[in-house]
């Protein structure tokens, strides 16, 4: 008996579970769009021909994001040593983010200072080439966990209802087998057997 309380059982976590879970994700989708979009959450934006100094940490990485997928066209160099930054190509990880207004980002470049400071960073594209710097660690987190564990809390939701709908359709099937009885002109309950012969 308790056996076929499973798929019941699982169907309620998995519906309570996937409500939450979109619940969860639905209330706080707009939170993560506004914390990722580099309009909105940037260390510096500069128009083309632009420069600005800004202090960066070697603790953490940076991003730069354009409208357009081009090359970076920016330099960073450190104040104190004259040193310039090598920028990368972002990882598969670092990925191109959309913003308000269903606005693309593309992420075109990564870099790591390599001393904490001022940094001088010009962006040498044309006039109208906005580049966009932000800090990859510089997201509330809570907004992001929430988000992520809505994402996460509707794929366990959509796995216990499959689950528990396989389970009832198993038990559907085993209904002919599973202690079958008849009663006799006494009264009395006998076993039925199955059609392989053997009793129940």
């Amino acid at each position: 008996m308790s056996t076929n309380k499973w798929p019941k059982r699982l169907a309620i976590v998995g519906a309570i579970t996937l409500v939450v879970s979109i619940t969860v994700f639905v209330s706080y989708s707009d939170d993560m769009e506004s914390a990722t979009d580099p309009s909105l959450n940037n260390v510096i934006a500069l128009d083309g021909g632009e420069n600005a100094e800004v202090n960066l940490s070697k603790q953490t990485s940076y991003l730069l994001f354009r409208l357009t997928d081009v090359s970076h066209n920016c330099t960073i160099t450190e104040v104190e040593t004259q040193t310039e930054v090598t920028i990368g190509s972002p990882s598969w990880f670092e990925s191109d983010r959309l913003g308000e207004e269903d606005l693309l980002y593309y992420a075109i470049g990564t870099f790591v200072p390599d001393e904490s400071g001022p940094h001088i960073i010009e962006n040498s594209a044309e006039e109208g080439e906005m580049l966009w710097v932000v800090d990859i660690m510089d997201v509330e987190g809570s907004v992001v966990w929430m988000t992520y564990g809505g994402c996460c809390g509707i794929l366990f939701g959509i796995c216990l209802l499959t689950l528990a709908l396989i389970l009832w359709m198993k038990r559907g099937k085993n209904v002919g087998k599973a202690g079958l009885v008849m009663q006799t002109p006494d009264g009395s309950m006998v076993p039925i057997a199955p059609t392989d012969g053997t009793m129940q």
